[in-house]
């Protein structure tokens, strides 16, 4: 008899389809405490008692969560969605997003989200995995002195992060009772040094390929201090990752402020960003450190043809930490009058409170990242008063490269000019940047 070959289709996937209507999450300062019997507890209902105000720090309600699960012969996708999503403190929201707000037509397939804040669809098919995310406008308010508040009640910053670290160092496997074996002894050999970019273009072979495509609607962020606020609106955010790097762009975006209580008129200090692309990379390319040289040292002397140990040493340790790309088309801002500077000095000492987290963030034996900055136009309308006039500000082409560990900093500027009144000229060009 012939042997019968078996299938080697796999079995299909099950269809699985979940949905819950509400979720509520609360971080008290006080929990009431109560007892049930055995009979209590056999009869309890699945609703929580209402805590005052007061004594909730923090509180996330999520309604309308589906996750449904769909196979075809070589695909698997997931679908998972969320109607309302809302982060709020005892006095007002602190995340929710928007559905009132008319979103432009440039965000593709944005109708699809339907009454749904957010939509994630995860399709896999033989060894690629592809994400789907979509969110509808997204509403940050941070009000500072309520955040300080709600930080300091729950023992602060520091206490809630060195919280989240005990937890992940105890939550670990015990091991059986049994005794442990004792290692082989390795065999004596020679290794050789790998680079790191072969250790990546390795595990870039090894692993999963995955790719992430996430859209946001717009943003609008409030900072909110003791004396004014600021306001931030953007656009379409869309972010790409993939397994060589992150990428982000939005088109516009838009800073005011500072704005005092109950003001209706236009802020003093406006910022309009056009076209914004930032790009993360794991290792840097040699582009990369062809520009990081051409920005430290602006010369015509080759270095792969001179022998210098520093050059060498600053490559060898580039090589080996990250890069960040940030490339803003055009800058436009102004600036009214000298009234905002003390509203704004306040504003930046209370934010400067909620970010002193450096300490507490993991070691890395890496070097720093290395980022570079280019703004291609920049504009800056400055009035101090009516008697001095306006004072405009021209410049293209300002570049820059900066690393935190160890220390560097590079800057350059192709053309910059400095006029009054639009007739007196205080800073130009003497001669031609060709030259």
């Amino acid at each position: 008899q012939e042997p019968v070959e078996e299938a080697q289709n796999p079995s299909p996937t099950p269809v699985i389809s979940l949905k819950i209507k509400n979720v509520k999450l609360q971080i008290c300062e006080q929990v009431p405490e109560e007892t049930f019997s055995q009979s209590a507890l056999a009869a309890i209902k699945l609703s929580s008692h209402d805590i005052a105000n007061e004594d909730t720090l923090l509180s996330l309600r999520l309604s309308g969560i589906g996750f449904s699960t769909s196979s075809s012969d070589s695909q698997t996708t997931q679908r998972f969605s969320i109607s309302r999503i809302n982060l709020s403190h005892s006095t007002g929201e602190l995340i929710s997003f928007l559905h009132n707000v008319k979103m432009q037509s440039s965000v593709k397939d944005i109708d699809s989200l339907n009454q749904d804040a957010l939509l994630a669809r995860i399709s896999s098919a033989a060894d690629v995995q592809k994400v789907d995310i979509q969110m509808r406008p997204v509403y940050v308010k941070l009000d500072l002195l309520k955040l300080d508040d709600v930080l300091s009640k729950s023992g602060g910053l520091s206490s809630l992060l060195d919280l989240g670290n005990s937890i992940v160092s105890t939550s670990t496997v015990r091991s059986s009772s049994r005794k442990p074996e004792h290692p082989k002894p390795r065999p004596r050999s020679v290794r050789f040094h790998v680079s790191p970019q072969e250790i990546q273009a390795t595990d870039h072979v090894d692993a999963l390929s995955g790719k992430i495509n996430a859209r946001i609607a717009g943003a609008f962020v409030d900072v909110v201090g003791s004396t004014c606020s600021v306001k931030l609106q953007c656009s379409p955010i869309k972010a790409v990752y993939r397994q060589e790097g992150l990428g982000v762009v939005i088109d516009r975006v838009k800073l005011e402020g500072p704005l005092l209580p109950n003001q209706t008129e236009t802020a003093d200090v406006n910022i309009r960003f056009k076209n914004i692309r930032l790009e993360y990379l794991p290792t840097p390319s040699e582009k990369d450190l062809d520009r990081l040289l051409n920005l430290l040292t602006p010369s015509n002397n080759k270095y792969d043809e001179d022998d210098d140990i520093m050059v060498d040493t600053l490559l060898r340790q580039r090589r080996q930490g990250g890069v960040l790309r940030l490339n803003v088309d055009e800058i436009e801002s102004s600036f009214e009058g000298l009234a905002y500077t003390s509203h704004l000095s306040k504003l930046v000492s209370e934010l400067g409170k909620l970010s002193t987290v450096a300490k507490y963030l993991p070691e890395d034996d890496r070097p720093g990242i290395l980022t570079f900055a280019l703004a291609k136009k920049l504009e800056c309308r400055v009035t101090p008063d009516s008697t001095m006039g306006e004072f405009r500000l021209m410049a293209e082409f300002l570049e820059g490269a900066h690393v935190n560990v160890p220390s560097l900093m590079a800057a350059q500027i192709l053309s910059l000019s400095l006029s009054r009144a639009g007739k007196e000229r205080l800073i130009g060009e003497v001669l031609p940047s060709n030259l």
